[in-house]
């Protein structure tokens, strides 16, 4: 298997994991690199239960033996006191529990999912096509919240929750209560109906038989009052129809007291009856006095007036019925008639002449009805002399007036005399038996009188009995009625009637009342039944707040607050926010959370748990007996050894180190370099069953011994990064080699020097390749330059913590005058590196960063840098800040907090880098800082060509981030969305530092709050319209991809924030003050650009006795360990471009000392006779040897004669030098990788 692991991408971790699960299965597991650099830190990374099994034998021995003393005293105890049975047994119980883990994972995984669907599915409302996502819903209801808040009930969305009732029904309910206003408080009373009540008179009557119920006693007994007989049936009612009968009497008796004809006629019509003989002759009279009564009543009306001759003169009638019939009144004849027609103008109506057939025929009745009477009154004259009548004259309406009136009296008389004469006799002697004479009564009016009186005294006693059971009967009605009505009626017939306090005017007065009340709360019994149906609708319709305002709370005068022509909208509003608050689950998913993460951590303890349980298993599984035996004499051995003092130690060392090699295979995993395989490990073919070789694409054929002793290889490394150089081996030599080893080999090419087990490994294993994307090193701007070199995405999950983050991670510095020289150094980039090393390591806020210094150009540069620092800071500094110089190759596997990186190249040695090798290199020495990188150079854009990389490099400091590096004005503009800015501002309010949008490789984090002593909150804000269910589960993959570099989250559903925004912004700062997350001041604001550009240039003084042309002549010919730098006469400034504090990005002049004597100082270029390792970039993996000589010439042999084409581009030519020639039709670049200097003798 072979795995790419780009610069920062976990390859240890990897690794590591790899290890564990071998080591689970009970497997040994070898692993190898060229270098030290990239196990130093491998077996920390292996959990702690496994830890002392794995032996680092690195660049300390002694470490080593004290590693595998440990290793050997687990591998005794395992031997000696761990059961297999018990091991097995713990390892079910461990499993199972992981299992159940997962599960338990898997289903609050599930549950979570489900409530994020629905935060995040569209709401349907009643058109299909209008749906609404939760968090706009919940912008809606917290918008209207002000609107509704008279709406108190809490209606769910269930089908039980719909309104049974609707707009009518409110409109309806609205007028009845603004009908009934205060008399809402009758809808729920019971209220007496009239007419199961006694009326006014029956109420007076009552009130006057008990005030006067002593009164009648004492009259009954002292005036002998004749008595009612009370057997007789229907009594009462008779003798009030009796007394009725004779107060019509004693009435009539009283009308005709002064008119004794009608007496007499009463007597006779009594005695004879109405239809005698005696009578008839006046009988006849009546209808025509009747007819004259009716009609009066209407012809009086029409006010009509004529003279007196009209009623006599035919032709005056005549003419007026012509005129009420549209006639001419006199005919078309206009002579003659002038009497008559005098007469005919004479004729009023209303004051006025007729003008229409319609008044005239009013005049017409009136004259007809004159006509009437004028007849009546002959026959009356007639009449008069036999029933001695009174006289009468024709006097019109006078005449007609006294006619309505007598005939009402003769109507009266003959009713008396038919009628109540009848009831009086038969009643008076049936009901009064004793006391009293139906004749007498019949024919006085004091008898009459009489008589009534005693028959209203026998009535008021039973009127008294009767009207106490009336009061009782009342009473007991009114028990079961209620309303304040009801109330005042109580106290009515408890308090008021039967007090003589009240006479009986006031008691009907009262009475009459409240029957007024009483009718008029009737008369509201629609509006109060109306009132009662809806709010039993809106109550069964889960309103019950709301119901029982209806009945309870008037309507105002103005307005009605509870039947609002809105209250759907209500409705809805109070039906969405119940939802919407169902679906919170703020506090549910809160625990689910946490218990999710509990869960993990117990998972991740269960794993380490199995594996190390399986792989004591495996241990005692293959443990021999010869094994444990050496164990035991090993161990035996050691604690003789003791301090290592005693005469005998060195034999018991020896005793040591033979138990040692027959305990070689109990150890199941060796980390060490490829170098000491072979010297510590016996020479056994698949020892291991999983050989490892990290950092592949450095090592070549050389670490064959390492696989031969794997069962299994992983191959761990990447072409994008520095490959093995191969050695000068002249190509006969390398030709008799291949001849001899590799002439059957399919990959013959890629087992030759120079060519790197990393790239033999993919063409062993084609399409076996695994990239490792995940970026854990650098920040992204960083990293972003050697993403270039990469066709599959690499994502950088790396955010520093506030402690960690440098602002701006990048810093360019151009120094215009810096110049390399042939020894390829420069030394005004190597000042300028050495003074901002050392204000660094002057800074507080630098004090524990690591530094490292990597140049782009040979080694000669870093070892200059290197003796410069030491001289400057001195070792103490120099080792506290780990500080590292070298090229590319030295920090394969290695990382600083703080890198420069020195381009060295200048205007004048600008040759184009664009080989693979100088890919390779570039990708190593850009990808080494993790918080901050500077690039010095000597070269500007502009000097170099279009596909150099130094130009690239150039361009990513200039534009890191590509088209994000658009700097913002204000954080707030890096907002998405509504939300995020809302709680942004929130946060900022109270003063915590926040940075939207913050960028985690392919992921965004939408809001970091971040704290002191590097804790902080990424809070996610979740349920816009770009979330769907699908990408929240994205998002939440990526939450858990994120939580295991370190992040912790805060997760918000938008809905649940515009819901309560205050109780979510509760739970956050409470989650961030258990975080320990603080606001902070506005100094720890955060910087939103990449990168500071600088310009250090030199500014000369004046000085007599200073001749640089002269001193950098002699410099020039100096090696580095000899050269003096003129501090006194130089003097470095910069100029910021774009810095936010000028007097920061100052750098000052360290002090100028002279580096120590390295070995770099001879200036090395091709010269005939030397031997050149090269590479062409149209064939970047092979490398061939190429001897420059003045006799021979053998181009099959790689010996070219001085004089070819060939020859002559190399002469003169340095190491890391490009060079274009003419071969084949086609120019070719070729690299210079090294040079073999060959000393020629003279002849």
């Amino acid at each position: 298997m072979v795995v790419q692991g780009p610069p920062g991408t976990g390859k240890t971790h990897t690794i590591a994991n790899i290890i564990c699960h071998y080591l689970a299965t009970g497997k040994r597991v070898l692993v190898t690199s060229k270098g030290e650099a990239a196990l130093s830190v491998l077996r920390d990374h292996i959990p702690e239960g496994i830890r002392e099994l794995t032996i680092s034998l690195l660049t300390s021995e002694r470490d080593g033996l004290k590693q595998l003393e440990k290793a050997v005293g687990v591998l005794s105890n395992t031997a000696t006191h761990k059961n297999r049975g018990q091991l097995e047994k713990e390892i079910i119980i461990t499993q199972t529990r992981i299992v159940d883990l997962k599960q338990q994972i898997s289903q609050i995984d599930t549950e979570l999912f489900e409530w994020a669907q629905k935060h995040l599915k569209r709401i349907n409302r009643k058109k299909a096509q209008d749906s609404i996502l939760p968090l706009e819903l919940a912008k809606k209801v917290a918008a209207d919240k002000e609107n509704h808040t008279w709406f108190t009930d809490r209606p769910q969305a269930e089908q039980q929750f719909i309104p049974k009732f609707n707009d009518e029904d409110i409109r309806s309910v609205r007028n009845a209560r603004k009908i009934l206003g205060k008399d809402l408080v009758y809808v729920n009373c019971i209220l007496p109906k009239t007419a199961d009540l006694p009326d006014k008179n029956t109420i007076a009557s009552v009130h006057q038989d008990l005030v006067n119920a002593q009164q009648l006693e004492a009259s009954a007994v002292e005036n002998e009052i004749p008595l009612l007989r009370a057997s007789a049936t229907d009594s009462f009612e008779r003798a009030e129809k009796l007394l009725e009968s004779v107060n019509q009497l004693i009435d009539f008796f009283g009308n005709v007291e002064n008119a004794e004809w009608i007496t007499k006629l009463f007597n006779l019509w009594q005695k004879e009856g109405l239809d005698s003989e005696q009578t008839k002759l006046f009988s006849d009279l009546m209808p025509l006095m009747t007819s004259i009564a009716e009609q009066r009543s209407r012809v009086v009306g029409y006010a009509v007036s004529i003279p007196a001759a009209t009623l006599h003169c035919k032709i005056i009638c005549e003419a007026v019925e012509k005129a009420s019939n549209g006639k001419r009144p006199f005919g078309m004849t206009k002579i003659g008639k002038s009497k008559e027609k005098g007469v005919f103008r004479e004729i009023m109506i209303e004051g006025h002449p007729p003008e229409t057939p319609e008044e005239w025929g009013k005049g017409k009745e009136y004259l007809d009805w004159r006509k009437k009477v004028n007849a009546f009154c002959i026959k009356w004259g007639i009449v008069s002399q036999e029933f001695d009548l009174p006289t009468i004259e024709d006097q019109g309406n006078q005449t007609g007036l006294w006619i309505a009136d007598t005939i009402r009296l003769i109507n009266q008389a003959m009713h008396m005399a038919s009628q109540v004469s009848s009831i009086i006799s038969t009643e008076v002697h049936s009901l009064f038996p004793y006391g009293m004479d139906a004749h007498k009564i019949m024919t006085s009016i004091k008898d009459a009188r009489e008589a009534a009186k005693a028959i209203e005294l026998n009535l008021s006693k039973i009127r008294l009995f009767k009207s106490r059971k009336t009061i009782e009967e009342v009473s007991k009605y009114l028990a079961v009625c209620s309303g304040e009505i009801v109330d005042a009626m109580k106290y009515f017939f408890q308090n008021q009637t039967g007090n003589s306090k009240y006479t009986n005017s006031d008691i009907s007065d009262k009475w009459i009342a409240l029957n007024t009340e009483l009718n008029r709360l009737l008369n509201l019994r629609e509006q109060l039944e109306i009132v009662k149906k809806v709010s039993t609708l809106v109550h069964n319709s889960g309103a019950k707040n709301w119901a029982k305002a209806l009945l309870n709370e008037p309507a105002d005068s103005m307005a009605d607050q509870w039947t609002p022509s809105d209250w759907l909208e209500s409705w809805n509003w109070v039906v969405n926010d119940n939802y919407l608050r169902q679906i919170d689950g703020r506090s549910k998913i809160r625990k689910l959370s946490e218990k999710r993460t509990t869960y993990e951590k117990d998972l991740k303890r269960a794993f380490e748990k199995v594996v190390q349980l399986r792989t004591y298993l495996g241990l005692k599984n293959n443990m021999t007996n010869r094994v444990e035996s050496a164990l035991v004499m090993f161990t035996s051995a050691i604690q003789r050894i003791g301090r290592g003092t005693g005469i005998r130690a060195q034999r018991f060392r020896k005793d040591a180190r033979n138990a040692m090699e027959d305990s070689y295979s109990a150890i199941p995993c060796w980390i060490m370099p490829s170098w000491r395989i072979s010297e510590s490990l016996p020479a056994k073919l698949g020892a291991f069953d999983l050989v490892i070789v990290d950092e592949a694409s450095q090592s070549d054929i050389t670490a064959l011994p390492a696989l031969l002793r794997g069962k299994k290889m992983l191959i761990v490394g990447d072409d994008k990064q520095v490959s093995p150089t191969a050695a000068f081996i002249e190509e006969k030599k390398l030709l008799q080699l291949k001849h001899n080893y590799l002439s059957d080999q399919p990959f013959e090419p890629l087992l030759l020097p120079g060519t790197s087990l990393y790239d033999l490994a993919n063409a062993l294993f084609p399409g076996q390749r695994i990239m490792l994307r995940e970026h854990f090193r650098c920040v992204e701007p960083i990293i972003k330059f050697s993403m270039r070199f990469y066709s599959d995405e690499i994502i950088p999950l790396r955010i520093p913590r506030p402690s960690e983050r440098i602002d701006p991670p990048l810093v360019d510095v151009y120094i215009p005058h810096g110049v390399r020289d042939r020894r390829q150094i420069n030394i005004a980039e190597a000042e300028a590196i050495a003074d901002e090393i050392c204000r660094i390591t002057i800074d507080p806020k630098f004090q524990n960063r690591s530094i490292g210094v990597v140049c782009l150009l040979g080694v000669k540069q870093a070892l200059y840098i290197q003796n410069l620092l030491l001289g400057r800071l001195g070792e103490e500094t120099f080792l506290r800040h780990q500080i590292a110089c070298g090229d590319p190759p030295t920090f394969q596997g290695k990382e600083r907090d703080i890198m420069f990186v020195s381009m060295v190249e200048c205007q004048n040695t600008k040759s184009a880098k664009t080989a693979l090798l100088f890919q390779q290199r570039y990708n190593v020495a850009l990808s080494r800082a993790k918080d901050r990188m500077y690039l010095f150079r000597s070269v500007s854009e502009e000097m170099l060509r279009h596909d150099d990389l130094k130009i690239k490099v150039i361009q990513h400091f200039k534009s890191p981030m590509g088209n994000l590096t658009n700097e913002v004005k204000s954080l707030i503009d890096l907002c998405e969305s509504d939300f995020e800015r809302n709680v942004f501002n929130r946060l900022i309010n109270l003063g915590y530092k926040v940075t939207p949008q913050v960028k985690v490789g392919p992921y965004s984090i939408d809001l970091v709050v971040d704290g002191i002593e590097d804790r902080r909150l990424a809070v996610e804000l979740d349920g816009d319209q770009y979330h769907t269910p699908d990408r929240w589960a994205d998002d939440y993959r990526r939450q858990q991809i994120l939580e295991r570099v370190g992040w912790k989250f805060w997760r918000c559903w938008g809905s649940s924030f515009y819901l309560d925004p205050d109780e979510c912004m509760e739970d956050l700062i409470k989650t961030l003050k258990a975080m320990g997350i603080e606001p902070l001041s506005a100094d720890d604001a955060t910087s939103n650009h990449y990168t500071e550009h600088r310009v250090i240039g030199i500014e000369q003084k004046a000085d007599p006795d200073f001749n640089e042309s002269q001193e950098n002549e002699e410099a020039s010919k100096k090696p580095p360990e000899q050269m003096v730098l003129f501090s006194k006469r130089k003097t470095a400034s910069a100029d910021t471009r774009t810095s936010e504090e000028p007097s920061k990005n100052k750098v000052f002049p360290g002090k100028k000392t002279i580096p120590v004597e390295d070995s770099s100082g001879e200036e090395i270029f091709v010269e005939v006779g030397d031997r050149v390792l090269i590479s062409y970039n149209d064939e970047p993996t092979l490398q061939n040897t190429i001897r420059i000589s003045d006799t021979e010439h053998d181009p099959d042999m790689k010996i070219i004669h001085f004089s070819k084409p060939l020859a002559q581009a190399l002469l003169d030519a340095e190491i890391n030098e490009e060079i274009e020639i003419e071969a084949g039709g086609k120019t070719r670049i070729i690299t210079i990788l090294d040079i073999d200097k060959q000393k020629i003798e003279k002849r």
